[in-house]
């Protein structure tokens, strides 16, 4: 059974060999002109809940600064 040093040093060179690979990039996911506009829409039923979703420009070349994990922190969670 391997040890516990023995796996860390196996996930370590595998993520070592992904960052040098490249994360492939496959672009943004929505159209341009499906993007800047105002959606108006009439609840089907009561609910107190928004789930509100953008997108973000590919951030593989970022993955050291995280800018993803600082907007989200700004942003907070407050699920319930």
């Amino acid at each position: 059974e391997p040890s516990l040093l023995d796996m860390t040093r196996t996930n370590a060179n595998t993520w070592e060999e992904t960052c040098r690979s490249g994360i492939k990039d496959y672009g943004m996911p929505f159209a341009p002109a499906s993007l800047a506009r105002i959606y108006r829409v009439v609840p089907v039923r009561e609910r107190h809940s928004l789930n509100i979703t953008w997108q973000v420009p590919p951030q593989g070349s970022n993955w050291r600064s995280k800018p993803c994990d600082y907007i989200a922190h700004l942003i907070g969670h407050e699920a319930a």
